[in-house]
């Protein structure tokens, strides 16, 4: 009776904690988020109205990190204040009379609610192990559409990661995520410390790196 009891508890256990758990071999699970700080190259903050936030994923199954989600938004700007035009009234006395055109010029770009976002994907190539132990992380921009031309004129962005998560030394690092993003001929600075994301956990993932 006893051994009867045990096994039902032990197959209810198996069954609670398999209803809880997912594994999806093509899911990149983020498990770690970080908003970010756009610096200059002497290290000083700039003020920018675009928001980035990166996330770093691992595919279920992987024991490190495979990849990385750079979001960028802005919030919605509100448009300049237009003072009304009013075109002069012209009088018209001998026919024909001209079609009348209008002298106001005044008008804006501006939409209201208009909102810049941009989600940019990238894939780890290189991983490894700096001084002190932290980890230096080199991420390419996934491709666009197979073949299209636009993925064949285009060269992709490389993301560079310092992650002082890691870090044996016993250093003070204001900053534990060291970002740099290569576009083109333009290279961006950011900055930021990472926060856990909690997800369901998968079957065989090892919430270590």
């Amino acid at each position: 009776m006893r051994l009867l009891l045990l096994m039902l508890s032990v197959a209810g256990l198996l069954t609670c904690t398999s209803a809880y758990s997912i594994y999806n071999p093509r899911w990149e699970r983020p498990i770690e988020r970080a908003d970010l700080t756009e610096m200059d190259d002497a290290g000083h903050e700039i003020g920018s109205w675009i928001k980035h936030q990166l996330t770093k994923n691992r595919r279920d199954g992987a024991k490190r990190t495979t990849s990385f989600d750079l979001a960028e938004s802005s919030a919605p700007v509100p448009c300049p204040r237009v003072e009304p035009c009013i075109d002069p009234v012209i009088v018209c006395v001998r026919a024909p009379c001209p079609q009348p055109k209008p002298m106001c010029q005044h008008w804006t770009r501006c939409w209201n609610g208009a909102q810049y976002f941009a989600n940019t994907h990238f894939r780890v190539v290189r991983a490894e192990t700096i001084e002190c132990g932290s980890t230096r992380y080199i991420a390419i921009e996934s491709p666009g559409k197979k073949g299209s031309e636009s993925q064949m004129s285009y060269r992709p962005a490389v993301l560079s990661l310092i992650d002082h998560t890691t870090r044996v030394c016993e250093d003070y690092k204001k900053y534990l995520w060291e970002v740099r993003v290569r576009s083109g001929k333009k290279v961006r600075r950011l900055v930021g410390n990472p926060e856990p994301v909690f997800t369901i956990m998968g079957f065989g993932a090892d919430p270590r790196e």
